[in-house]
């Protein structure tokens, strides 16, 4: 363990020796926080307060154990109504590791539920934004991981209360900046509230500062003071120390999802929880509730292996986070799809990709993402002997695509229409109204487009520079055409792929083509697959070659000219996601959070 690593002392204390502090109270951490952060904001009476369909948002600077977050969501619980929601918007700049949470927040029972649900979801974390979701949608946690100025600076929130709740000022001045203030006011709405443990007079005139109305009330335990406050908006006219701010309700607002496959699929689910009547027009026919076209095809979740800490690379992975949290946590959904977490492995094929793959593993080993593994270690790892070594991701896995939308779609607030395919789409006033096939028209306040190339059929899409790229997937149909890579217990990447054993079949994949339509089956993609797996196993990949007849998987992923996923809004409440290419699970899973998010908030 480094020196500076967070420990328990003897006394039981979880000290943070970079800081020479500890992360609560060493009378009863549970109780500061409720004295401090809950009653400081008046949650209670808050909470109790909300309107059906309304979401309450609370930001923290220091997210820490996660104490004050189980403790607010364990009050949210108690007082706030059924059908409204919690958002939760914390920064850290060192997350801990499960089992020092696991152990720092082993005294208090009383929080079993909400500390368990949140350590099932806790594995690797890394520089950026993780998304968890728990109770069905109702409480969301957006974690940012960095320096607190910059990582605030780059969200879109509003929060009706504050918890301030860094090591002592004086111990870690960079949390109680005068930017930090700053952005703290910036993502507040009129008449949020703050509170802290601290009553230092530069943190109190830097709140000031930036305007808040300060005061000191009595503070916790041998704590003489503590500091709250409210910001107001000069058209504000609620009571002093808080008043009913939260986002409006959903109650009434209603969503057209164009396209049911995963981008669809993610959108429509994210705004059903979010309490949004949503309709999801498909023209596929369903059959068993799945999309036929997706039906024998089986993907991976797994983060880019890109050591480019580029836009991007951000994007997918973070979606691969929340994707990966979401499959863990719902035994449901992960039923639905056979969710398999069995690991990943991205093998190194020569210089140039062994550099870029290990460049990966220092950025990110450290969080517990990956490691790398020499070709002695491959057997062990993916139960066949590989000659080279590279990336193994433990956090990853496969599942069927087919039933992972089922799952998403299989929610009470959303309707399935299949079969039917959308022609036309106009503004009616504030709303949407969407021509079906069938000759009934849809309206809604809001219609998101997930419906890959076929929005730019609609005019209003017309402009989002889409690109289809062809695939072909070989499948191993029998132990007898596969051979020894029967024993594959992973996917193995090496610029294609091969996939374990699934249902007793296995795919070698895949070929890249763009702008290519076609959806009929070649030979000479089959040799280009049996070619790239050739890098790793010859005598693999020449006895596939070599395949009395070969079968397989043909589709289409769609791009854009920058590779990025397009997931934004085009019109006012009209918005899209689409082009998420060859990382459709996790760059999908993002798309609809983040659009259902900024849907919610954009009321």
């Amino acid at each position: 363990m480094p020196n500076d690593a967070p420990h328990f002392d003897d006394a039981g204390r979880l000290i943070a020796p970079k800081y020479d502090d500890v992360y609560f109270s060493a009378e009863d951490g549970l109780a500061e926080t409720r004295h401090v952060f809950l009653e400081g904001n008046r949650l209670a009476k808050r909470f109790a307060e909300m309107n059906s369909g309304e979401c309450f948002t609370i930001g923290e600077t220091g997210f820490g154990t996660g104490l004050n977050f189980l403790a607010a969501w364990r009050l949210f619980d108690k007082h706030a109504r059924a059908d409204t929601r919690l958002e939760f918007v914390s920064v850290e700049g060192f997350p801990l590791g499960r089992e020092t949470m696991k152990h720092a927040l082993s005294p208090w029972p009383e929080l079993t539920v909400q500390r368990e649900s949140l350590l099932q979801q806790w594995g690797p974390i890394w520089a950026g934004v993780h998304r968890f979701r728990f109770a069905q949608g109702r409480v969301r946690l957006r974690m940012l991981v960095g320096e607190a100025a910059e990582v605030l600076a780059s969200i879109d929130v509003s929060v009706d209360a504050w918890f301030l709740d860094g090591f002592a000022p004086s111990r870690n001045p960079e949390m109680w900046s005068e930017q930090v203030f700053k952005q703290v006011a910036r993502c507040s709405r009129p008449s949020a509230t703050i509170a802290t443990y601290t009553a230092a007079g530069f943190v109190r005139r830097g709140l000031q500062a930036v305007g808040f109305e300060i005061e000191k009330t009595p503070g916790f335990g041998t704590k003489r003071d503590m500091t709250v406050g409210t910001i107001y908006a000069q058209s504000s006219s609620n009571e002093k120390g808080g008043g009913h701010s939260c986002l409006p309700s959903t109650e009434g607002r209603s969503a057209i999802v164009i396209g049911g496959s995963l981008a669809g699929a993610f959108a429509a689910r994210a705004l059903a929880e979010r309490g949004v009547a949503v309709t999801v027009v498909e023209r596929q026919v369903l059959v068993d509730g799945e999309l036929p076209a997706l039906s024998p095809r089986a993907s991976v979740l797994q983060p880019k292996i890109s050591d480019q800490n580029d836009v991007g690379g951000r994007w997918l992975r973070g979606g691969y986070g929340f994707a990966y949290r979401l499959l863990e946590s719902d035994d449901g959904l992960r039923e639905r799809c056979g969710w398999q977490r069995c690991g990943t492995f991205q093998a190194s094929t020569d210089e140039r990709t062994e550099r870029r793959l290990r460049r990966f593993v220092e950025q990110f080993a450290a969080t517990g993402l990956c490691q790398w593994i020499d070709s002695g270690q491959t057997e062990e790892r993916c139960g066949i002997a590989l000659p080279v070594g590279g990336v193994w991701v433990r956090a990853a896995g496969i599942l069927w695509p087919a039933g992972l939308c089922a799952g998403l779609l299989d929610h009470p607030g959303i309707t399935l229409r299949d079969g039917v395919a959308s022609t036309g789409l106009k503004r009616a006033g504030s709303a949407w109204r969407v021509a079906q096939s069938d000759g009934e028209v849809l309206e809604a306040n809001t219609v998101v487009l997930a419906n890959a190339m076929a929005a730019m059929e609609l005019e209003q899409a017309g402009h989002v520079d889409l690109r289809p790229v062809r695939g072909q997937v070989t499948l191993l149909r029998s132990a007898k055409q596969a051979g020894p890579l029967t024993s594959l217990r992973c996917p193995v990447f090496y610029g294609g792929y091969l996939l374990p054993p699934i249902d007793g079949q296995q795919a070698l994949g895949a070929s890249f083509i763009p702008g290519d339509t076609d959806l009929s089956w070649r030979d000479s993609e089959h040799a280009d697959v049996c070619d790239k797996l050739a890098r790793i196993l010859p005598d693999e990949a020449e006895h596939l070659r070599g395949m009395h007849d070969p079968s397989g998987w043909v589709g289409m992923r769609v791009t854009t000219r920058n590779h990025r996923a397009c997931a934004q809004a085009i019109d006012e409440g009209l918005y899209v996601s689409l082009g998420h290419g060859s990382h459709g699970i996790a760059s999908a899973a993002i798309a609809g959070d983040v659009i259902a998010g900024t849907i919610q908030r954009d009321r």
